[in-house]
């Protein structure tokens, strides 16, 4: 037996006496009622986190009617946080196609012994700048940003006719509606014998809308190259396959459905194993892309092809290597 002090409802204090077994009892039973209760409401709060976070596109999810506004609304400060993290998990995720484009460029370098005049043609914000800290380097692109050296549409630069040693165009030509006329005014700037190091995407989703007009097979770069006039010296796969199969994965757990958008049965099986794949393609992915970063399988199709051409010395030009 023990005596509890408990408070009357004029405030004034009473004496109880309570079996301890059946206060032991009672406490045990509001303790399991509150985790419980605890268990249920954070479930519900991880279910709806997943949602918000695994879905695509906020806006797609918000305009889905089956869902109440006030479910949105509670949790707009959650969508700002996956934002931010998606930005923070952007700029440290692992690329193996940014490890192999630095090699590629840090080799474009290399190929001038002597201090060379580079174009970088449509650099934005000169993410590899520094590799041609040993030349000449002119930044060029249509906005404006503190990297670069000076504003030009690609399609008729501000420069005179054979003016550089090298061209670096990375990433660029599926972004141009007229690629001809852009790799034909890279030819008028080059200098005979200079060479034009490029890269541009063979299976990549859309980015940079509206302004996404193409995608390049090898054969197909040959063929506008030749057109402007360059000798095509070489096309390779920029990455290895293993960094295209990562590329896929990362896409599939990013948009594999986590809410249906019509609820059913089949649409609720669907979730519930894109739920649980999300999880295997991530690992997979991270797996693989750092795989490729180290060793480079080419035994199936890239995301990027990689390109050297040069333009040809003409019978009265001497060579530059003379």
């Amino acid at each position: 037996m023990r005596v509890v002090n408990d408070t009357l409802p004029d405030g004034g204090w009473a004496c109880t006496v309570r079996s301890v077994d059946n206060g032991r009892a009672e406490a045990a039973a509001s303790n399991a009622a509150n985790v419980k209760r605890v268990k249920g409401v954070l479930f519900i709060h991880f279910l709806l986190l997943v949602g918000l976070t695994y879905s695509a596109n906020y806006q797609a999810f918000a305009a889905q009617e089956q869902y109440p506004v006030w479910l949105i609304s509670r949790y707009t400060g959650l969508v700002r946080m996956k934002y931010r993290l998606i930005q923070l998990y952007r700029r440290l995720r692992p690329n193996a196609s940014r490890v192999h484009l630095r090699r590629f460029l840090a080799r474009a370098a290399a190929s001038h012994a002597h201090p060379a005049t580079v174009l970088d043609a449509g650099s934005g914000e000169g993410r590899y700048a520094e590799l041609f800290s040993a030349h000449c380097y002119h930044a060029v692109d249509l906005a404006w940003n503190k990297a670069l050296s000076y504003v030009a549409d690609l399609r008729a630069l501000a420069a005179r006719d054979a003016s550089y040693d090298l061209v670096i165009c990375t990433q660029v030509l599926e972004h141009v509606a007229d690629p001809s006329v852009v790799l034909r005014e890279l030819y008028r700037v080059l200098k005979p014998g200079g060479g034009l190091w490029l890269t541009a995407p063979f299976f990549f989703a859309e980015h940079m809308q509206p302004h996404d007009y193409y995608r390049y097979t090898r054969y197909g770069l040959a063929h506008l190259l030749r057109q402007a006039g360059f000798q095509v010296g070489a096309i390779q796969p920029l990455e290895g396959y293993l960094a295209t199969l990562a590329y896929q994965l990362e896409t599939a757990a990013r948009h594999l459905p986590i809410l249906p958008r019509q609820p059913s049965i089949f649409a609720l099986l669907i979730a519930g194993l894109s739920l649980l794949l999300k999880p295997l393609f991530l690992m997979l992915y991270l797996i693989f892309d750092c795989i490729d970063a180290i060793y480079k399988f080419d035994g199936a199709y890239s995301k990027n092809y990689a390109v050297i051409a040069h333009k040809p010395i003409t019978q009265d030009e001497p060579s530059a290597k003379a």
